[in-house]
């Protein structure tokens, strides 16, 4: 099922809150109108008794599972960052991280069959992982995904601060996430929406939602 045909209008349109630069409440849910764009697409699947399956890169997590299989999906789950040597999570030394080979990585973590997944969720990887494994993870997500895929992505703003907390996220509902603090993680990037437009450039379309809490959601379509 083509996640494009769901969301084909205004693919420009940055949705802005009232209310900016309020700190991030782990445990407190918050409401994501981008789950909202992607999970529509999901019950409207189910309703018609197709099954998708769907890209879990962060944490195992519970909630995630049961709301996906509920719905008659399925779920794959690879938490990325826990493959990662921890030093090099640590580090923000660029001499270190060039040595990282990512491509090997990927086909030792995410060796997974050519566009067999309907949907990802990346959550906030991109700002916290080494800087040589970011865009060969968008590369490797193109080929994962089939043709109208989506993947949904939290990336910080500024509003954010430096000591902003990697965060579990926990679907609860068709809109609303559990946050949780993850492990200790150096934040290691800030994304512009030109930086976005840039690191996902060979996909079809992007969507952005500005939340209130230092948080950008991004739909990107493949």
């Amino acid at each position: 099922m083509e996640l494009l045909n769901k969301v084909r209008s205004a693919w420009s349109f940055y949705g802005k809150s009232s209310t900016r630069g309020e700190a991030i409440v782990p445990g407190i849910p918050r409401h994501s109108n981008g789950l909202k764009e992607l999970t529509r697409a999901w019950v409207e699947a189910s309703e018609k008794e197709q099954r998708l399956r769907v890209l879990d890169l962060g944490p195992t997590s519970r909630a995630n599972i049961v709301y996906i299989t509920g719905l008659g999906h399925s779920l794959f789950n690879e938490d990325l960052l826990r493959a990662i040597p921890t030093p090099l999570l640590q580090t923000l030394n660029l001499e270190e991280q060039a040595e990282f080979e990512a491509e090997k990585f990927f086909n030792d973590n995410l060796k997974l069959e050519p566009a067999s997944f309907d949907a990802a969720l990346l959550w906030d990887l991109p700002d916290y992982l080494p800087e040589p494994m970011v865009r060969p993870l968008v590369a490797r997500l193109e080929l994962l995904l089939k043709p109208g895929g989506g993947i949904l992505t939290y990336l910080h703003t500024r509003d954010a601060g430096p000591n902003a907390p990697f965060l579990h996220y926990h679907i609860q509902n068709h809109d609303t996430l559990e946050l949780r603090v993850g492990p200790r993680i150096p934040l290691k990037r800030i994304y512009n929406n030109r930086h976005v437009e840039q690191l996902f450039h060979n996909y079809r379309s992007f969507k952005f939602f500005l939340g209130r809490d230092g948080l950008r959601e991004v739909l990107v379509i493949r």
